[in-house]
């Protein structure tokens, strides 16, 4: 589609009182903000012998952090391409005991 595929949002339960809503909303932005401003000192803190810190910020300053227009157009048009599919469920096995050896 050309747009962004969001992986994951925080959400807030609809009964939570605004105050403590917005207090979280204030949080959260202050944490990823003051997160992103630090991604080359986290960068070397988290480096690994699988991870340069470059990889490490490189992987860090891929995500968005805050979604706008394209993000939302994005998630828009998941849901709409998800409503095209038909409700399909795993089959749950029954009628057997995985996981142990068979009686001899």
């Amino acid at each position: 589609t050309g747009l962004p595929f969001v992986f994951a949002e925080w959400v807030i339960r609809s009964n939570v009182p605004p105050g403590q809503a917005e207090d979280f909303v204030q949080m959260l932005t202050t944490a990823t903000v003051t997160g992103t401003n630090l991604v080359d000192e986290i960068s070397r803190a988290r480096t690994t012998d699988y991870m340069s810190k470059d990889d490490v910020a490189n992987y860090v300053r891929n995500f968005v952090y805050f979604l706008g227009a394209r993000e939302r157009s994005g998630q828009q048009e998941f849901k709409r391409r998800l409503g095209k599919l038909p409700v399909w469920r795993p089959q749950v096995p029954t009628g057997r005991n995985y996981g142990t050896a068979p009686a001899s």
